[in-house]
């Protein structure tokens, strides 16, 4: 689901394997995560999602995270009972929310 940006270290020892944090430039962090509640995918966008005003996650700051991608992140997490299938269902359902915002932003990079 191009562009999106990886947030954090690459895969391996320093990377959690139950936490995915993506970044969608052009595309803000609660707009997606309403939406993939809408479709009954429960994700959270970093500090914003602690209050009504919109600020970034002193994780994605200390990490030295670009302020457009700290405000389009989404966070993606998994528990031990969630099946390969899930994670299918969740990527199908968060495609389809990017390509439902992509389209209304004019932001999105082309």
């Amino acid at each position: 689901i191009p562009p999106l940006h990886l947030n954090g270290p690459e895969p391996g020892p320093e990377r959690s394997v139950q936490n995915l944090n993506l970044s969608a430039p052009g595309i803000e962090g609660e707009a997606q995560a309403l939406l993939c509640d809408l479709q009954g995918l429960l994700v959270a966008s970093g500090a914003a999602c602690l209050s009504r005003e919109q600020r970034i996650s002193h994780v994605l700051r200390a990490i030295g995270l670009p302020r457009e991608h700290s405000l389009t992140n989404l966070l993606f997490t998994l528990g031990p009972e969630n099946t390969e299938e899930e994670i299918d269902q969740a990527a199908a359902i968060y495609q389809r929310v990017l390509t439902k915002l992509k389209a209304a932003s004019p932001a999105w990079p082309a």
